[in-house]
């Protein structure tokens, strides 16, 4: 007897499942020939995700800082705000449209489906806060009425004509506190390091320094959650602790800077990464400037937080910072702040200072000894007068550049609620891109001082009355808090930072290695600008004392090229007897260095950075051309030396000299960067 036939609905149903199963194994397979393989379950985003997140600029490959990375390239962001460029006269909402600020042509990050769909990195996702933030500023920028009222924000400060742009400057200034963080590295020692003064004409330095140190805001500790980096060096006291009065050289310096900047960059891959884009420093004392020389990439790249805010120095506004300089003599403010009311104030214009520099010597030569009680200028105060008093009872406080443009007049005039009278050429004045300084301040060129007392007296009774209780609002952002307030003037230069922090975009190549120390592009520490790169076959020989005790650090050095390699320069003899580097000595005060292919320049320079101030004296002969210790060399190079010694700048003093009063050292050995 046959078994029953099995019921209907299997039949039914095993047909049914087929044909739900059959296209989705379809689906799945023409899916498959589409695209790269993925797992179903792995959910990833779009481009159309990124474009929406970072709108200011294209969409990042995908990033790693503690992997594979790194080869910067730094785009500025951009922006829908109506300025073009940040020139001194621009505003706030023109902090997106600043000019590419590479130094090489950069690495251009991989921008492939498959590295964009890749999971975003710390790096990433910090740059995307930023766009985000400059979204929110050209939105609130565009708008006429006032974003915030006091209900939103009890602080809510940007009202009026002393402010470019309020609505922007106040939703940059609450997208800072919201998102901005740095990290003060913590490499360097007190005094020179992690400190400052706060008792002299130079107490902003110290006072900003030392709120980093205490941390309260802003700063973080972990490096990789920072969107910049503090440089805590303090010129100020490298002057005081390194500089030879009356020797007008401050290459020791300059020689601490760079030591620092190797270190640094050495131990942490962020100044590699950006090529110190990220990076700050900060100075009031009027050498900041020529002291960052030394490293051209912090120069040139970094943010400089300068009181000498000067265009004519290399001062660039779309990504230096002016800074402003405040004379604290007991390091308070007590007795500093407040003044006459308007209609007691009986002096048009009042100065007094020391005969620093042409603007001093012209503003003193044509208004000193005329006895006008409108215009009083003094090279030492009377006796029996107050320095003080007369700025408290002036209209007009005159604020004269000195040897440099900045000058402690100008806050001193603000405390005093005394209009400042800017004389300078190429000064821009602290906050500029925030504050709108015509609104409370007059600027007076250098060719117009004898007409000083016409330009002021020209001014209204009712427009002094206007520029008056402007400068009595915009004093907030010039005070020293502490603990810092808000909008104080901490906070401020904070903002100026934050500002030229949203004008860089770091991308990362992750086909190169995130070491570091090993950005082979960066050739930041080459104590020299060098102008002439002539790549030939040379011998530069350089002399050493023949009795020096010093050591000699011999090495194999290598100089990088840009596409990575690098060309290799052997010490062929020491001195005084002593084996270099495994070579037996054959001269007693020379040391032959050959290279092939690079410029004399260069390899003098690194060089010195190496062995310098250990042991070399000076560059006395270069012989180019030829082959290394040939006879045809050694024809050539007699020949060529003096075309070839043309390359080289003039001999520094020696700075190694000072070697001993630096906290840091020349390395023992020479590696490549």
């Amino acid at each position: 007897m046959k078994p029953p036939p099995p019921p209907c609905f299997w039949s039914s149903s095993s047909l049914s499942f087929l044909l739900l199963v059959l296209p989705l194994i379809f689906i799945f397979l023409f899916s498959l020939s589409l695209g790269p393989q993925r797992s179903l379950f792995h959910l990833v985003p779009s481009s159309s995700t990124w474009t929406s997140i970072t709108s200011h600029f294209p969409p990042p490959s995908a990033l790693t800082l503690s992997g594979p990375a790194c080869s910067p390239s730094l785009t500025p962001a951009q922006s829908n705000y109506s300025d073009t460029s940040l020139s001194p006269g621009s505003s706030i909402s023109s902090l997106a449209n600043i000019e590419d600020r590479h130094t090489e042509s950069a690495v251009v990050a991989n921008g492939s489906a498959g590295s964009t769909a890749k999971r975003s990195s710390k790096l990433e996702r910090l740059e995307a806060s930023l766009a985000s933030a400059r979204s929110s500023i050209a939105a609130a920028a565009a708008l006429v009425r006032n974003l915030t009222s006091v209900q939103d924000d009890p602080d809510y400060v940007p009202t009026g004509p002393i402010y470019r742009n309020p609505n922007a400057f106040h939703r940059s200034y609450l997208e800072m506190e919201k998102l901005f963080k740095i990290y003060v590295y913590e490499e360097g020692e007190p005094p020179m390091f992690h400190n400052g003064p706060c008792k002299s004409i130079y107490s902003t330095e110290g006072m900003f320094i030392n709120e980093m140190e205490k941390g309260n805001v802003y700063r973080t500790m972990d490096p990789k959650e920072a969107l910049a980096y503090f440089l805590p060096f303090s010129v100020v006291m490298m002057v005081q602790y390194l500089y030879e009065p009356g020797s007008h050289e401050i290459n020791a310096i300059g020689r601490a800077v760079i030591d620092y900047l190797n270190i640094v960059s050495q131990k942490h891959p962020f100044w590699n990464r950006s090529r110190g884009a990220d990076h700050f420093m900060l100075s009031c004392h009027d050498w900041g400037p020529r002291t960052s020389s030394y490293v051209p990439s912090l120069s040139k790249n970094s943010i400089r937080v300068l009181c000498n805010a000067n265009t004519s120095e290399g001062f660039n506004p779309s990504k230096d910072a002016s800074f402003p300089e405040i004379h604290l003599r007991t390091g308070k403010l007590i007795g500093l702040t407040g003044g006459l009311s308007p209609s007691r104030r009986t002096v048009l214009a009042f100065f007094a200072g020391r005969l620093h520099g042409h603007i001093r010597s012209l503003l003193l030569s044509h208004w000193k000894d005329r006895n006008d009680p409108d215009v009083q200028v003094y090279e030492q105060v009377p006796s029996g007068m107050s320095y003080d008093s007369m700025l408290k009872k002036s209209r007009f406080c005159l604020c004269p550049s000195g040897y440099e443009v900045a000058s402690p007049r100008v806050v001193e005039a603000i405390y005093a609620e005394c209009v400042p009278v800017l004389i300078s050429d190429g000064y821009i004045p602290p906050f500029s891109d925030v504050l709108n300084w015509r609104a409370f301040s007059v600027q007076v060129a250098s060719e117009d001082i004898p007409r000083i007392k016409e330009i002021l007296s020209g001014i209204s009774q009712r427009q002094y009355l206007r520029m008056q209780r402007r400068v009595r609002q915009v004093q907030r952002h010039f005070v020293l808090n502490s603990p810092t307030r808000r909008f104080d003037v901490f906070h401020m230069t904070i903002h100026s930072i934050w500002l030229r922090r949203l004008n860089v975009r770091i991308q990362v190549n992750p086909s190169k290695e995130d070491v570091p120390g090993k950005n082979t592009q960066d050739r930041t520490y080459l104590p020299f600008d060098f102008r002439d790169r002539t790549a030939m076959k040379q011998k530069i020989v350089i002399s050493v004392p023949v009795n020096s005790k010093k050591p000699f650090f011999g090495c194999f050095s290598c100089f990088c090229d840009d596409e990575g390699g690098s060309k290799a320069f052997q010490i062929a003899a020491g001195f005084s007897g002593v084996e270099t580097a495994g070579y037996v000595a054959n001269n007693k005060n020379k040391i032959e260095v050959a290279g092939d292919g690079v410029d004399a320049v260069e390899l003098t320079s690194l060089l010195q950075k190496k062995v310098g101030y250990a042991a070399l004296e000076s560059v006395t002969e270069v012989k180019a051309g030829g082959d290394d210790g040939g006879k045809k060399g050694g024809n050539d190079g007699d020949k060529k030396g003096g075309d070839a010694a043309a390359l080289l700048p003039p001999p520094p003093p020696p700075f190694w000299q000072y070697g001993c009063r630096c906290p840091y050292h020349p390395y023992a050995f020479c590696t490549c960067y």
